[in-house]
């Protein structure tokens, strides 16, 4: 009888240890995804930053309002506004796109709408862009309000997503 309770004793000590090894196991592996997607979001979000503080910095915005304003007060003008921006300014986004499913689904469609905002402003003001002088003032100036549109709407929505990371937020130079 000694022998077996002992036996007993042993194999529920080895289940036990099995099952606390696992448990920290999984724990460990918790831990790690939740740094991963931590640093997912913190890429994210720094980038995101990054772009509203740029639009703003190079005064992006402002200056497509001023154009809606000529374009309001004058009928004879056809509107420009371009700029060559070939750097690649999405880069975090190209390389993390695969892991958006680690995130929250409502952070990835904010993170992917934003990114659609910019790249569609960013395309309409390329030398190639709708933004590109024209002859036809009405169109001018629906692609400008459309322009001021994106990226109001963008910065607005980029804003929202920097508060994911208080200190990461960007600087408001302007409205």
């Amino acid at each position: 009888m000694g022998s077996t309770s002992s036996a007993v004793v042993a194999a529920l000590a080895a289940l036990l240890g099995a099952v606390a090894a696992g448990a920290v196991q999984a724990i460990l592996r918790w831990q790690d995804r939740s740094k991963e997607i931590e640093a997912i979001r913190a890429a994210f979000v720094t980038e995101v930053a990054e772009i509203c503080r740029l639009i703003r910095f190079r005064k992006y915005a402002e200056t497509t309002r001023q154009l809606v304003n000529d374009l309001k007060q004058d009928q004879e003008q056809t509107g420009v506004m371009v700029a060559d921006l070939r750097e690649d300014y999405f880069s975090v986004f190209h390389a993390l796109a695969p892991q958006l499913g680690k995130l929250e689904p409502d952070e990835a469609t904010q993170i992917v709408r934003f990114y659609m905002l910019c790249k569609s402003a960013k395309d309409s003001i390329m030398p190639d862009g709708v933004m590109v002088e024209n002859e036809d003032h009405d169109l001018a100036l629906e692609n400008a309000l459309q322009l001021l549109t994106l990226m109001t709407e963008a910065l607005r929505l980029g804003d929202q997503i920097a508060q994911w990371i208080p200190q990461i937020a960007p600087l408001r130079t302007t409205k």
